[in-house]
């Protein structure tokens, strides 16, 4: 009888829905997650020596990843794990191409030889990709994917980073202004209206949007202290524009030891916590959450300027990933 209860209690134990966490990752360069069979569990794709590698499917890149990306792309409820990939060193001739890998395999979206063959961004919005790449020069075209072509909407010079808000507008942030080394801006463009211009500290290194405050409405999260001499000006700090006006402008936080902010991720929300944000800057990486008295941010590591960092998703359990020799796993829901 005590064994028979034992088992049982070892049973139990085995397969309740407590973290398991994603286990040993190994080296990676780049990381991308999602949730390719909608069963509330991330699959993981490892990006190293020009290799993308997930469950069992093993895909030979032949560019150089640019930007990367999650989404449901026709919202059937399963994600994809989006890599854009083209020119650059090691692979001075690639033509600019966009992958969707899935989880019965990869689908190339799209590919060209067109201009630099260098993308500067990529999303996914309301099951569509979202496409900002370089043309010609300092000019940068944002576009949606369609049945293998583009359909060109925006254009800014400097303009890398493009985040659509729904309804036709798309926010865009340039890195610098149009004169050589002035700072870039923050401006949201909507079909037929005139551009609204929102203030800013200088120029734009990343951009997220999500409902953060989940009031139906989207945000928009900006790191927007960037300068040309980033080592000794630049300002990593990230602002919060809430939706649906963008007016109401508040701080989010300032990171003395890093100089910008590279990437910004939303933490999906658990049912003990709200969404958050994962940012990722020159020299550490930091979880921002809101709290009674606004936004609190804590260090979750170090890391070198090669590093990148992800999150992955377990059920009720969110992790952060963060590439290397060895890839670190950070719990952080415990």
């Amino acid at each position: 009888m005590r064994l028979w209860i034992a088992l049982s209690l070892l049973f139990a134990c085995t397969t309740d829905d407590g973290p398991k966490g994603p286990g040993k990752v190994g080296p990676a360069a780049r990381l991308v997650a999602a949730d390719m069979d909608s069963d509330g569990r991330d699959e993981l794709v490892v990006i190293h020596n020009s290799r993308a590698t997930w469950k069992n499917h093993i895909l030979e890149l032949t560019g150089k990843v640019h930007a990367v990306t999650r989404g449901d792309i026709g919202t059937d409820g399963k994600e994809e794990a989006i890599i854009a990939t083209g020119a650059g060193k090691g692979f001075p001739s690639a033509a600019a191409t966009v992958w969707a890998l899935k989880s019965d395999g990869p689908e190339l979206l799209w590919e060209s030889r067109i201009g630099r063959n260098r993308i500067a961004d990529i999303r996914v919005h309301d099951g569509e990709v979202f496409l900002s790449f370089f043309p010609a020069g300092k000019t940068v075209v944002g576009a949606w994917i369609k049945d293998g072509a583009l359909r060109r909407v925006t254009q800014a010079q400097m303009g890398m980073q493009q985040v659509p808000l729904g309804n036709g507008a798309i926010a865009v942030g340039r890195l610098y202004g149009e004169k050589p080394k002035s700072d870039g801006d923050l401006r949201i463009l909507r079909e037929g209206q005139d551009e609204q211009l929102l203030p800013t500290l200088r120029g734009i290194r990343s951009l997220a949007s999500a409902d953060l405050d989940q009031d139906g409405h989207t945000d928009l999260i900006a790191a927007d202290g960037w300068h040309y001499k980033y080592g000794t000006h630049a300002r990593a700090r990230l602002v919060l524009y809430r939706g649906p006006s963008f007016k109401d402008r508040r701080i989010l936080a300032d990171f003395p030891d890093d100089y910008t902010v590279n990437r910004i991720e939303v933490v999906p929300a658990t049912q003990t916590h709200p969404p958050r944000l994962l940012a990722t800057g020159t020299q550490n990486v930091y979880l921002l959450q809101a709290d009674k008295m606004g936004w609190t941010s804590r260090k979750l590591s170090a890391i070198t300027d090669r590093d990148r960092a992800v999150v992955w998703s377990e059920s009720k359990h969110r992790y952060v990933i963060i590439t290397g020799a060895e890839a670190q796993v950070i719990a952080l829901d415990e």
